[in-house]
């Protein structure tokens, strides 16, 4: 047989044979009138704990970075070594035999 049948041969099927879509109206009396198209469509589709923890956050500072996004944190590191003066050697050894030497010229 079909998948499709046999899908909706089963008792949650009948369930949903039922349902009305809902309208942009109905979604806006359901969650509010206030709220912007975005959060709209975040409640419409995902569970209502995350929205509200998305919501709360959002006026929070984002965490720092841990790096500056697309620099290796090895570029990261070398260009922060060089900005400081007091520093004039560094020697890095990977635990496979791989070094980075960085001198102040």
């Amino acid at each position: 047989p079909d998948v499709a049948d046999r899908v909706l041969r089963l008792p949650q099927a009948a369930k949903l044979r039922d349902l009305e879509p809902i309208t942009l109206d109905g979604a806006r009396e359901r969650f509010g009138r206030r709220i912007s198209e975005e959060e709209l469509l975040l409640r419409l589709t995902m569970p209502e704990e995350q929205v509200d923890a998305m919501v709360a956050a959002r006026d929070r500072p984002p965490p720092p970075a841990a790096a500056r996004p697309g620099r290796s944190p090895l570029v990261s590191l070398i260009h922060e070594l060089a900005r400081r003066r007091a520093i004039t050697e560094f020697e890095l050894t990977h635990d496979q035999g791989d070094t980075v030497v960085w001198r102040r010229a």
